[in-house]
């Protein structure tokens, strides 16, 4: 609009000045005269149009710049807010994280496993002696030449019949927040890969040799959904000691459950 209001007063200024310059070659007013000085307007006419048509160019594009422009603004204050969202849904996913990272270890502390004598054992001194009490019991019921699902049918079993009855009211809870965890971290599709990972190996830090074999155990049975794919994808089983626990896990277990993800 700035260089059209310039244009528009040039133009009438030019046609003005024409009007007298014309005029001063008809003294006599006839209608000769007049035809003659109305046709001498036709050039400027012309020139007008010209000038009318850039105008109408010149505004197209700086109309075109302008929407661009302002297209860009759009994009850029979208892709801001798209930002402060994801931020603020990663930020609300690390809370939720950690209070139920906290929650795992403080029910960790809570499980109780009552043995055959009937002696309570609290906290991680219940997943150690329940699971020496579970490596001896599967010792004397399944033998090497055995196959994966032959393993499989007798681990899970034995866990439900020698370690989950006896402590099924403090397990339980553990094991479901465990449970909870590892799947928001599966199913989270704000978080990346690596992302995933880093949490994921956070979680397995904290869990001892003990815990993680009972674990292990535990995804075997019908009670634990697909906790056994969240061990593998998490790599859960990476740090077992070995043993022939271990051996055994391995032949129901991918070989990807005890390498590293990262």
């Amino acid at each position: 609009m700035k260089i059209i209001v310039p244009i528009a007063i040039g133009a009438v200024l030019l046609w003005a000045a024409w009007a007298s310059l014309s005029q001063l070659g008809f003294s006599q007013l006839s209608l000769q005269n007049l035809a003659l000085w109305g046709d001498s307007f036709g050039g400027l006419n012309a020139l007008f149009s010209a000038a009318a048509f850039v105008a109408v160019l010149t505004t197209i594009r700086m109309q075109s710049k302008e929407l661009k422009r302002q297209q860009r603004e759009i994009e850029e204050q979208s892709n801001r807010l798209e930002r402060s969202e994801l931020n603020a849904r990663l930020q609300q996913f690390e809370v939720t994280f950690f209070q139920l990272f906290e929650l795992c270890r403080e029910l960790r502390e809570k499980v109780i496993f009552v043995d055959d004598d009937h002696e309570e054992r609290v906290g991680q001194q219940a997943f150690d002696y329940a699971c020496t009490d579970l490596k001896f019991r599967l010792s004397s019921i399944l033998a090497p030449q055995q196959t994966s699902d032959q393993i499989a049918a007798r681990i899970g079993p034995a866990y439900e019949k020698h370690v989950h009855i006896k402590a099924e009211l403090s397990l339980g809870p553990y094991f479901r927040t465990l449970y909870t965890i590892l799947r928001r971290i599966s199913e989270n599709g704000d978080l990346s890969e690596q992302d995933k990972a880093r949490y994921g190996n956070l979680v397995r830090s904290n869990l001892s040799s003990p815990e993680v074999a009972l674990i292990s155990a535990n995804a075997l049975t019908p009670a634990a959904n697909d906790l056994k794919r969240y061990l593998i994808e998490f790599r859960i089983l990476k740090y077992l000691p070995e043993d022939n626990f271990k051996d055994l896990l391995r032949a129901v277990y991918p070989a990807e459950t005890f390498k590293a993800r990262d």
